[in-house]
């Protein structure tokens, strides 16, 4: 009994080791990562009894590590889910996998809308110019145009509801984002639904990351927060 426990603890520390490796290169200025370093986690790996325990603690951290993974991370995890899949197989790596490719078709899904958005948003200025459109006409007209600056800040990351009931015990939270950024939202799902077929979005604010700039106070420039915080921010604070 003891021995097991110590193995289960042994696998639980490789994957939260494993973990803070990768924070650590993510947070580095360069774009490069130790690849050799992630071989000597496989080797690690291969001394593993209960590599069952290392697969439950690794994918629950990839899921939560990847709401805020940035683009550079991705191909070194891909990297160390396909060398434990030479080590154990392909139904080992399958969850893991699956959250991957979730992230990338995410990226994909949002590079082609913001780039969609932008085109549609020139053709429109183009069209103002050359009506010479009274000040209130364009404002009506504009209103339903997200503001071009918006869509530089967007990113989204969809997951399946199986995945996502990971956080089912966070609770929903019922709110609307202002303007601009509900349009913003708004806009996405259509493009989404229209894209992905007999597919719907659920917006989780809880689960957003949100990043805010500060004016008028001394020190502090940005704040970092959830989308559900981030939301009541702007609903009452004036220096955001």
């Amino acid at each position: 009994m003891s021995l097991l426990v110590k193995t289960n603890a042994l696998s639980r520390i490789l994957a939260n080791l494993h973990l803070f490796t990768k924070e650590k290169n993510e947070n580095n200025a360069n774009d490069t990562f130790d690849y050799e370093l992630i071989e000597q986690y496989v080797g690690l790996f291969r001394m593993l009894f209960l590599k069952d325990v290392f697969d439950t603690y690794h994918t629950q951290l990839l899921t939560r590590r990847i709401l805020t993974m940035k683009d550079k991370m991705v191909e070194p995890e891909c990297f160390f889910i396909d060398k434990l899949k030479q080590q154990c197989g392909a139904d080992y790596t399958d969850r893991m996998e699956e959250l991957l490719k979730n992230r990338m078709l995410s990226q994909d899904l949002s590079s082609k809308f913001i780039k969609e958005n932008l085109d549609s948003i020139d053709e429109n200025d183009a069209k103002q110019k050359s009506k010479h459109s009274t000040k209130n006409n364009d404002d009506n007209e504009r209103y339903d145009i997200v503001p071009k600056n918006y869509f530089s800040c967007f990113r989204c990351l969809i997951l399946p509801s199986q995945t996502a009931k990971t956080w089912d015990s966070l609770g929903r939270v019922q709110m609307s984002p202002p303007w601009p950024i509900s349009l913003l939202l708004s806009k996405f799902s259509d493009f989404y639904e229209a894209n992905m077929i007999k597919r719907k979005i659920e917006w989780s604010l809880q689960l957003s990351t949100v990043k805010l700039g500060v004016t008028n106070i001394p020190g502090l420039k940005k704040v970092k927060c959830s989308g559900d915080f981030a939301t009541i921010l702007l609903a009452f604070n004036i220096f955001i």
